[in-house]
């Protein structure tokens, strides 16, 4: 497959994509998404761009590694996650509320549950790692505080 003279969708705010994702409206054929380079946190008003290819319609790897280094220069862009991938977070973060200690928890998570959504999406990003709703202990005894701590007042 040759790569699109235009390879990506107009940018939409990650809140209306992440509606779209669980809608199950995806715009289009692409599976990877992009954000802006300087982007360090994700939130629901950064804009993400979603390819208008597949990763499956492309022959080799070559070709893709050929678009993220030539085609997606200049472009201020810089790979995000793909659908599965957020997919997967997305499914996460629905297991962690199910995880609520009480109903007063249940009903924080719920109240918060865009900007965790968010959260998790950095996490994933920034990490590759899951966002844990509740603290935990490392082996070493560290605590990791939970992402409910931030909500409590």
């Amino acid at each position: 497959m040759t790569i699109p003279a235009k390879p990506f969708q107009k940018p939409m705010p990650c809140s209306k994509l992440m509606r779209l994702l669980d809608s199950d409206k995806w715009p289009g054929p692409g599976d990877w998404a992009y954000v802006p380079l300087r982007t360090l946190k994700i939130t629901p008003a950064t804009l993400v761009t979603v390819r208008t290819f597949s990763s499956e319609d492309l022959e080799t790897d070559e070709e893709d590694q050929t678009f993220r280094k030539v085609q997606l220069k200049g472009t201020g862009l810089t790979p995000f996650l793909n659908r599965t991938l957020m997919e997967d977070v997305v499914s996460s973060l629905k297991h962690e509320f199910t995880l609520a200690k009480n109903d007063a928890d249940a009903k924080l998570l719920n109240e918060n549950r865009e900007a965790l959504l968010m959260m998790a999406l950095t996490k994933y990003w920034a990490d590759d790692a899951f966002l844990s709703v509740y603290s935990w202990k490392t082996k070493s005894g560290k605590v990791i505080p939970g992402a409910i701590d931030q909500f409590r007042k």
